[in-house]
């Protein structure tokens, strides 16, 4: 069960259950949009920390509503996941 809406790019993957690359790469193109998508770790604060291993400094992680809405967007417009990923 998820505690937190900000993830690791491993356990958003597992979430969405789509490679971690595809995500990365979704990223980098642009689909995923840096501060409302992802972000980098500069700190740990408490809207991150979760019972889980935290992320380390430097880390991307990705906010999973955010990004499961950008997926639901796509599909919406009838975009094949598998057309858009890595």
């Amino acid at each position: 069960m998820v505690k937190t809406n900000w993830l690791s790019g491993y356990k958003l993957s597992k979430e969405l259950g789509i490679n971690q690359e595809t995500l990365k790469r979704w990223a980098e193109l642009g689909f995923l949009q840096k501060g409302t998508h992802w972000k980098r770790i500069s700190h740990i604060d408490n809207e991150i920390l979760s019972n889980e291993t935290p992320p380390e400094k430097g880390e991307i992680i990705y906010h999973l509503n955010w990004c499961k809405e950008q997926m639901r967007a796509w599909k919406s417009r009838d975009a094949k996941i598998p057309d858009i990923a890595a």
